[in-house]
């Protein structure tokens, strides 16, 4: 069975909604009308974008096959994004059935297919949310119901998943930790950072902190915003390089470290957000500790990962990021003052960095969609 992708011209689809993040990019090949199974391709950052007013001129010729069925619809959203808001139906004054369809994003992508007259069984919504099956079957319970068809596809995964870069186990401990948080300086970065200066604990690892423009926290003393920028002693300028360069700095840059802290990106209405934040520390061997979205551990568990109960306890996965940074600062003072050693956790480090370049993440995307659409063409 082959398959191909057509793309929607990027330059159609509004850029300041849209912003960066690599939507830009193209993911999905090969690129061809050809193929027994095509996909016409929405490359969209969220699902704000899908509103006529942002996603423009959409041929006509494309409609009908997509509209027919000759051709599906691939709405490629880059960012998690928890299109259900389940909590929100409690609160609801509306029938659930029109909650979602006028309060939630699910409706977005509902209203997107009515408007372009697009049947639901045609169109298909790629994301690393992970959890659709979950989530549709609690709809189910209150009558809520779609024929759109949902698939898991990770983007920043993907990426570390190509590294070709040989990563060898490292046994030279230089720093405690690692807690790069260079970019844009949201909270949780600052705070973290900010914590590990307050807990005397700076010195102890390698880190980076842009300097705050947007977020300036009241609590930070004058000595601590006299530091800033922080920067780690390579360049931090990793998405800019080529991805064999970017390959060599990270590696240099985390080989000599024991623990990677990973400060993951955190906005609005995602649900459980993972990002090369995280998978930074399985393509380079590195036992983690994330601060982040609730059960964030979990989810790389079900993605066929492998985590560190075994050494500490990872209880902290039931926190909010502000909870986390306080185990994170307390976890560091006892590795810090007891030196425990870690016994066996190449183990795990080495299982997931196999699992993350052996897993054919794109060839499973591929086959979920095959199969989403046969199963559509049987009936």
């Amino acid at each position: 069975m082959t398959i191909g992708f057509v793309y929607h011209p990027r330059e159609l689809i509004d850029q300041h909604i849209a912003g960066k993040g690599g939507s830009d990019h193209v993911w999905h090949t090969p690129q061809t009308d050809t193929a027994e199974h095509i996909f016409y391709v929405l490359d969209i950052y969220n699902t704000i974008l899908l509103n006529p007013t942002y996603i423009h001129d959409i041929p006509e010729t494309v409609l009908n096959k997509l509209r027919s069925g000759e051709w599906h619809l691939l709405i490629d959203c880059f960012e998690e994004y928890d299109l259900y808001r389940l909590e929100t139906y409690n609160t609801s004054d509306r029938s659930p059935s029109e909650h979602m369809i006028m309060s939630t994003p699910l409706g977005r992508l509902v209203n997107f297919a009515q408007y372009h007259k697009i049947p639901q069984e045609y169109v298909h919504y790629a994301s690393p949310f992970l959890y659709d099956d979950l989530m549709l079957n609690e709809l189910k319970k209150l009558g809520v119901t779609t024929s759109i068809n949902f698939h898991f596809r990770d983007a920043f995964l993907t990426i570390y998943a190509r590294n070709t870069i040989t990563v060898p186990q490292s046994s030279n401990e230089k720093y405690l930790y690692a807690a790069l948080n260079a970019g844009d300086p949201k909270a949780p970065k600052v705070d973290m950072i900010y914590r590990l200066w307050k807990n005397d604990l700076l010195s102890d690892g390698l880190t980076s902190l842009s300097n705050f423009k947007r977020y300036l926290p009241t609590m930070c003393e004058k000595e601590f915003r006299e530091l800033l920028p922080i920067r780690s002693e390579f360049t931090n300028k990793h998405w800019w390089s080529s991805p064999k360069d970017r390959q060599q700095s990270e590696l240099a840059e985390l080989q000599d470290v024991r623990i990677y802290i990973s400060t993951e990106t955190l906005a609005p209405f995602n649900y459980c957000f993972i990002t090369e934040k995280t998978y930074r520390a399985i393509a380079y061997k590195k036992p983690f500790i994330i601060v982040g979205n609730k059960n964030s551990l979990q989810k790389l568990r079900d993605l066929g990962f492998q985590t560190f109960d075994k050494w500490w306890s990872e209880e902290y996965d039931a926190l909010d990021w502000s909870e986390r940074i306080d185990w994170t600062i307390d976890f560091l003072k006892w590795i810090k003052k007891d030196s425990p050693v870690f016994d066996g956790i190449e183990k795990v480090t080495e299982h997931n960095y196999n699992h993350m370049m052996n897993t054919k993440w794109e060839e499973l995307l591929k086959t979920s969609l095959i199969d989403a659409k046969k199963t559509v063409d049987k009936v």
